[in-house]
């Protein structure tokens, strides 16, 4: 980033819903407490914690414009649930306006949604703090926090499970992405657990 963390939170604040603003600041801190945990540098995790909403206050229209002019064909299901595209949107955002230019935060922000197969620790986290940070009053916060402070993998599969049954039990599409997360991570996890008897 091109800027402090205050210059970057006084953009922030402007574009975001004070509901908004105090999430990412939240995910932000928990980014930040466990960084070195995960051997990750503190000032990076806070910084990806902190910009990974950046879009999330756009309008449909603009999601869809920023992802095409930075040349993201958003997909059939994108184009329905638009709220998908913050986190693709969010990489532009956060590269054209903050100056960030870290590819590893790039991909947090793009992959918090949704996931990808194989994240970064950096990845892992943003995706985990954004569901599970002190903010979020849903039953399952908690648990999924004192999880995170032991292990990103089996964290990052834990939510990808909550989330997509919630989903599903709503009658809400999930997108393919995330079921090829869940799939990498729990063939992953049954992989090691495997490996090690």
């Amino acid at each position: 980033m091109n800027m402090t963390f205050d210059q970057a939170k006084d953009i922030l604040i402007e574009k975001l819903s004070a509901h908004r603003y105090q999430h990412s600041l939240n995910v932000a801190d928990l980014c930040r407490q466990l960084a070195g945990r995960y051997g990750i540098h503190v000032d990076k995790a806070y910084t990806a914690g902190l910009l990974h909403d950046c879009a999330k206050a756009m309008s449909d229209q603009e999601l869809i414009k920023v992802c095409r002019d930075n040349g993201y064909e958003p997909d059939d299901i994108q184009i329905k649930a638009t709220q998908l595209l913050h986190s693709i949107a969010g990489a532009f955002v956060a590269k054209e306006e903050f100056g960030e230019e870290d590819e590893d935060i790039l991909n947090s922000i793009t992959n918090h949604t949704c996931g990808r197969p194989n994240m970064s620790n950096l990845e892992m986290l943003v995706f985990c703090a954004d569901y599970c940070e002190v903010g979020r009053i849903h039953s399952d916060a908690v648990v999924a926090r004192e999880m995170l402070g032991k292990s990103l993998e089996e964290t990052t599969l834990h939510v990808l499970e909550n989330v997509i049954t919630f989903n599903e039990q709503r009658g809400v599409t999930v997108h393919p992405a995330s079921l090829i997360t869940r799939d990498f991570y729990k063939g992953l996890l049954e992989g090691s657990t495997e490996g090690k008897r």
